[in-house]
């Protein structure tokens, strides 16, 4: 009987403490879906201590960077993790989990615009050799390509 009542006592303490963890989140759903829920990862975008949006975005998906407008003279230079801004959220992996990412300004006369890659054409070398009764669709053209 004894074992019976721990048994018993177990399993009860295990579905209060699964409610207790899932009726928060179920609480939150506005879809109705709790699957959803699991699905979506929440991103907190802060501009100091305002928060500015939050954007859901599902589980293997990239999150797209929020855009904000130029503000006395800064503009965004980028979203981070930490209120420190010393770790730059990476938007080209897919969402494992959500964040809460800070925006980092910058005077805008620090922008520096990236340089555009110089562009190397190859020099191509044109050398015509005529036999001695060549007609013109007989005139031999030979091309060679050199890389600088």
């Amino acid at each position: 009987m004894k074992k019976n009542f721990k048994v018993l006592s177990a399993l009860v303490l295990a579905v209060v403490l699964v409610a207790t963890l899932i009726a928060p989140v179920a609480a939150t759903n506005t879809t109705g879906s709790f699957m959803m829920l699991l699905l979506k990862k929440n991103f907190y975008y802060y501009d100091g201590e305002t928060l500015v949006a939050r954007v859901a975005v599902e589980r293997g998906e990239v999150n797209e960077a929020l855009a904000l407008e130029e503000k006395d003279g800064m503009v965004l230079e980028g979203w981070y993790t930490d209120a420190e801004l010393t770790e730059k959220f990476d938007f080209t992996k897919p969402v494992e989990c959500g964040a809460m990412l800070y925006a980092k300004w910058v005077e805008a006369s620090e922008v520096v615009a990236p340089e555009e890659p110089e562009v190397v054409e190859p020099e191509v070398e044109v050398e015509v050799t005529e036999t001695p009764d060549a007609t013109e669709e007989e005139t031999e053209v030979t091309e060679e390509t050199t890389e600088e």
